[in-house]
């Protein structure tokens, strides 16, 4: 993804012939080096560039004439980047470093013949507000930035880890992936618990065929909630809080639908959110219409649903396999999240870390895991 950077003049006067090509296909510009070069008031605190590596490809020139002014002098995206939503991520720059100008309000001039850029202005909120000799002036007023509002998704798991609740209290917003493809092997239907030292899975059993989503996995016995009550009183009976949870894990137990594996999992996790104190709003995948998209697609789809130019958090290491530009180009901002995993004490062994939430909730009670969660947020 380009990389937005503040200019300068050295960097317009070594690469003047760079800039100037930006607009080259356009008729009737006229920027040269020396426009570039203007000495204007606030100009090289608020004008930046868009960079491909080393080659500049968009630019915006502007300055502030009044405390309670930013105007937009030039502003260009090079050809092969247009239509990929670099102008959005361009503009949404703009208004951020003219509100942290103090400014009140962002002007610019379009020919009043160009049509295409008078529409692409008003669709992003500036309103004509009078001409300047052939020149349609434009305004938008900035006021305070609005705070986004941040969607998280993942998969249904069972009893899952600390870091999945962590990123539920960094949302707004928390999407239960339910109908996506079943994966054996995952943590939809098991989780990791401390077997004296020993990190130990514990599974519930499953029918599943080859393809069934999440939603359509059902348990294969109907006693596997009293067989882990049993294996967790085995390694957690002299734990602190082992009384508490235990007792509120058995009563959560029954009060999950005996349906499917994802509204079972969706169950304890809200039960177990609320325990802790989160606010975040609960939402299934299966509800909102995403067509046939998949992958990235389908996360942007979701996010737009839900949450229209809002924020999608993504988990550590999601910069390795998700494409940036998708999630820029549909006006959303994507936040890679890294939980950093705080220690508790376990015991006399070496610390375990990525067990189930029910591990630390059995040595800290739910208020101590809520805490935990709070100092490393």
């Amino acid at each position: 993804m380009a990389e937005l950077r503040t200019l300068d003049a050295l960097s317009i006067a070594s690469r003047a012939d760079s800039f100037v090509a930006i607009a080259a296909d356009i008729p009737g510009e006229y920027w040269t080096k020396e426009h570039f070069l203007v000495e204007r008031p606030g100009k090289w605190r608020l004008s930046f560039a868009a960079w491909d590596g080393d080659t500049p490809i968009a630019y915006a020139v502007l300055s502030q004439p009044d405390a309670g002014r930013v105007h937009l002098h030039h502003f260009m995206v090079a050809r092969a980047h247009r239509a990929r939503g670099l102008g959005r991520r361009m503009l949404a720059e703009m208004l951020a470093r003219a509100r942290a100008s103090g400014a009140a309000r962002l002007t610019l001039k379009v020919l009043s013949g160009n049509e295409r850029a008078i529409a692409f202005y008003r669709a992003n909120g500036f309103n004509p507000v009078g001409r300047e000799g052939e020149y349609a002036v434009l305004e938008r007023a900035l006021g305070a930035a609005v705070a986004r509002a941040a969607v998280a998704i993942h998969q249904p798991n069972y009893l899952p880890w600390l870091g999945y609740f962590w990123k539920m209290a960094q949302a707004d917003i928390f999407v239960f992936l339910d109908n996506v493809q079943f994966t054996k092997g995952g943590y939809t239907n098991r989780m990791q618990i401390d077997a004296g030292g020993v990190a130990r899975w514990l599974s519930v059993p499953v029918m599943v065929r080859l393809g069934m989503r999440i939603d359509q996995i059902r348990p294969s016995r109907p006693d596997w909630r009293a067989a882990h009550l049993d294996t967790l009183a085995t390694y957690y009976a002299k734990a602190p809080a082992y009384r508490e949870v235990r007792d509120w894990l058995a009563e959560e137990y029954e009060r999950a639908p005996a349906t499917d594996l994802a509204a079972i999992n969706r169950s304890l996790v809200e039960a177990i959110a609320a325990s802790l104190g989160l606010k975040t709003r609960f939402v299934a995948s299966s509800e909102i219409p995403t067509g046939d998209a998949d992958g990235d697609m389908r996360l942007v789809r979701i996010v737009e649903h839900l949450a229209p130019g809002g924020v999608y958090l993504s988990g550590k290491g999601g910069d390795n396999y998700q494409n940036a530009e998708r999630f820029v180009e549909a006006g959303l901002e994507l936040r890679h999240t890294d939980y950093p995993m705080p220690r508790y004490d376990q015991g006399r062994h070496d610390f375990l870390g990525g067990l189930s939430v029910i591990d630390a909730a059995f040595r800290l009670g739910w208020a101590g895991v809520a805490e935990l969660l709070r100092v490393s947020a």
